[in-house]
This record gives structure tokens, sequence and C-alpha cells, in this order.
């Protein structure tokens, strides 16, 4: 004899049923919860959750570079210290194993390169302010661009619609050789691996390469050797010279910036403001009439103006023009491609010399040393050059 439910119990039997699924559902994506939630905490602590090699908190930078230096990019002896040092396991020794050693050089992969980069990233504003980063795995990389976009048009009942044709062109994208030199005392090498040799030779080699990358990304003229910096690839019309040094005149300075860039239907999708430190300070300390701070928001730890992200860097000239004039630069970053090669080169010698800060040539047998050059290839493009304007001759703060 069966028996129907009542309205009640098939409300109550419906719940139960959706009770006991949903904790059969808990109960089975418990692991995968508990397994992103690792993962997750890997990431923002710079581990690779695919590879439990990875480190966290080691200078494998400093590592990989002692350690060629110790080895003279010699692939056994290199990895005999790496592995004295650090164990035969370690992240470091195991990536140095994966690397391609030839005639005192070696080729490192993406590995060590992409902490190297990382630490870029952290130091050079160009890298800071999130350009579209793009592999050119083979040197040249060309991306087409629209430059001149097709129309739309309201038409009559039985008329023609008028045909448009977008126009394309090229963003091309050329590795440009980066390469800095970094010393090491024989004696360093000789007593072994230590945080302090390793945070020495990284420090050295990321402070060189930063220097170099920032002023010519910023403002380098475009040789066949060099990237043409951003301020040179910007349209000439975007080009002009500040409206003066009063609170007025500054405040017009930056319309002017913003409505280059507004008036030709750039995105904006990650503008900011480059400037030099100087520029900044005067910004932070700049009055009204009644005593008032007009740019408050540029006293913030991460400082904006009317909303958008400012960086500074020193590699802006304070000494341009009459010898105390800077520029400003206004960029969104989003139509900025910035291209790189993977790996990195690294070649040791004991022999011949450098120049030292003091312009004089050292020679490197006879210090004792061990010179180690380090080289990056990458280059920078503006997708479209209206995505960059300048203010030039800014004498406020000088």
């Amino acid at each position: 004899m069966s028996r129907t439910l009542g309205p009640k119990s098939r409300v109550q039997l419906s719940k139960t049923l959706n009770d006991l699924v949903a904790a059969q559902v808990r109960r089975e994506l418990a692991p995968l919860k508990q397994q992103s939630t690792n993962w997750m905490a890997q990431i923002n602590s710079g581990v690779d959750p695919n590879q439990s090699t990875k480190r966290t908190g080691e200078n494998n930078v400093g590592r990989a570079l002692l350690a060629l230096a110790a080895g003279k990019c010699n692939r056994n002896d290199t990895l005999a210290f790496s592995v004295k040092e650090y164990g035969r396991d370690a992240f470091v020794t195991k990536a140095l194993a994966a690397g391609s050693f030839s005639g005192g050089g070696a080729l490192i992969g993406t590995e060590i390169a992409d902490d190297v980069i990382d630490l870029l990233r952290g130091r050079s504003i160009v890298r800071r302010m999130g350009p579209d980063f793009r592999g050119t795995p083979k040197g040249t990389k060309e991306f087409p661009r629209v430059d001149v976009s097709a129309s739309a048009s309201y038409v009559g009942e039985n008329q023609d619609i008028p045909l448009s044709e977008p126009e394309f062109g090229q963003a091309v994208l050329i590795a440009k050789k980066l390469a800095a030199l970094v010393v090491v005392s024989s004696e360093t090498l000789m007593f072994g691996a230590s945080m302090a040799a390793e945070e020495t030779i990284r420090d050295d080699l990321i402070q060189v390469m930063t220097e170099q990358e920032d002023l010519t990304l910023l403002r380098g003229s475009g040789t066949v050797n060099t990237p043409k910096g951003l301020r040179f690839q910007a349209l000439a019309a975007n080009v002009t010279a500040t409206n003066g040094v009063t609170s007025a005149n500054i405040e017009s300075d930056f319309r002017d910036l913003r409505n280059a860039l507004t008036g030709a239907n750039v995105p904006m999708l990650r503008p900011h403001f480059l400037m030099a430190p100087r520029s900044l300070n005067f910004l932070q300390t700049l009055r009204d009439a009644n005593g008032n701070i007009i740019f408050t928001e540029t006293r913030a730890t991460n400082p904006t103006i009317y909303g958008t992200p400012v960086l500074v860097s020193t590699h802006i000239p304070v000494n341009l023009g009459g010898g105390n004039e800077t520029e400003i630069y206004f960029v969104d970053a989003s139509e900025i491609l910035f291209g790189e090669v993977d790996g990195m080169m690294v070649d040791v010698t004991g022999e011949g010399g450098y120049t030292d800060s003091g312009s004089n040539v050292v020679h490197a047998f006879q210090r004792d040393q061990v010179m180690m050059r380090v080289k990056l290839f990458n280059d920078i493009v503006a997708k479209h050059p209206e995505a960059i304007a300048v203010k030039t001759a800014v004498t406020w703060g000088a």
C-alpha cells in the first residue's frame, strides 16, 4: 500500500536530501580547496606551486652568479661549487644544471632570469607602471596595430552604407642588449658562499642594470644598439613646454598632458605620471594663496595626481636646457609593449680590465678579481605614440 507524502513532508525530505548532497560536495571539495589555499600562499610568497624545489627567501640570483664565477663558467666546476655550497637538490643547482655552457660563458634559463627581471621590475619605473610584457624568443617580433579605424554611419532607407576600411600598421620589438659588469674578489670565491657575498653580487647587478635600463627606456636615442625611449616616441604635437611656475601654470601643465591622451581616445587603462623626485617634492609642498596644500594626494605613500599614480626616478634628468630643467611624462602603460628574450647570458673571466667609477682602468688579473658580464635582451615600443605626452623645460622645484 503506497503512501503519499504531504506538503510539509515533501519539503522536509527535500531539505534533508539537499543537506546530504551539500555535505558530500563539501567533503569532495575540501582537498581541492586546501590545495588552492596552499597554492595561493605559495604564489604570494614567490613560490611556483608546480615546482616544489622553488625557494622561499633564497637569493638564487646571487647564488647562481657566485657559482658561475667560482667555476669560471665551466659546467663541471660551477655545478661542483653549487652542490658543495647549496646541495644537489637546491633550486639554484638544478637551474644551473639545465643551463647551456660553452667557452667561458653560460646561458641560464628563465628560472634565474625571471628572478633578475622580478627585481628589476620592483625598481625600474618603466617596468613598474605595467607595460604590456611580451616574449620575443627570436629577438624580433611584429605586432599589428590599427592606425586608422573603420567608421560607422547612420543611413536612410534604401541608401548604401558608406564603405570604410581600417588601416593597419605594425609595432616592432627588436631586442637590444643590456649588459652589466660585476666584479668579485678571488677571496670571496676562495672562502666559499656567504649570504653577504650573494647579496653584494645580486645588489650590484640589479643596481647597475636598473640605472641603465630606466635611463635608456625613458630617454634613449633609439640608435641601432639602444631602444628608443618613451620621450622620443611621443608625437611631436604631444611634446609641449611648461606653462610656467605658478600653481595655476602647473595645473595647466597637468591638464594639457591629460587632454593630449584623452583627446586622442587613448584607453587610459594604466595611466601614470613619471617625473624626477625634485618635481614630486615641490608638488608635495605647493600651497595656494590661503596656505592650503594643492596636491594633497601627492603626500600619500603611493602618490597620485587627480587619481593617477605618480612614479619618480632620478634617471629623469634635472639639468636639461639651461642646466636646471626637467621633464614630466604622462603615459598610458597599456599602450606600451615591452619585449624581452627569455634567459640570461653570463660570461666570466679573470683577465683583461675594466673602468671604475673614477674612470680609472683597473686590471682584474693584477687585482686578483673575477669579472662577470651579464646580458639581458629587451626593447620597448608604443603601440600608438598618442599614448605618450611630455612637458619640457620644467623648472618648478629647481
